[in-house]
């Protein structure tokens, strides 16, 4: 396993501890979720760009905050339920973020050197 992976996995273990020893389940739930929905979608977007990991997961946090609330808003202008329209945008931005990255495999140059 990649030592950043682990450190990562680790971090998240003991946020995830202190968020139920604080608040108990429905603060792991919460904490799960901000995560989930917030964090991943960006994440894999970034993710396919030339940053170091701490950048990435900074960038990450920020940009997640508009993006995805501007895409759940858009899709619920065609979609009129707020849950379906959450869902549909996770998945929309997941998607971009795989569509993205297969793009760049296929068409970037090899780096020599």
């Amino acid at each position: 396993m990649d030592k950043t992976l682990s450190k990562v996995l680790v971090t998240l273990i003991v946020i995830s501890l202190v968020f139920t020893l604080l608040f108990g389940f429905s603060g792991l739930k919460s904490f799960l979720i901000l995560i989930l929905i917030f964090f991943l979608p960006t994440f894999v977007l970034i993710n396919n760009l030339d940053l170091d990991s701490d950048e990435k997961v900074f960038f990450s946090l920020f940009i997640s905050l508009a993006l995805f609330s501007l895409v759940v808003w858009y899709v619920n202008r065609v979609i009129y339920s707020l849950r379906i329209s959450v869902i549909v945008a996770f998945f929309l931005l997941i998607l971009a973020g795989l569509g993205l990255g297969f793009y760049n495999k296929k068409y970037s140059k090899p780096k020599h050197g």
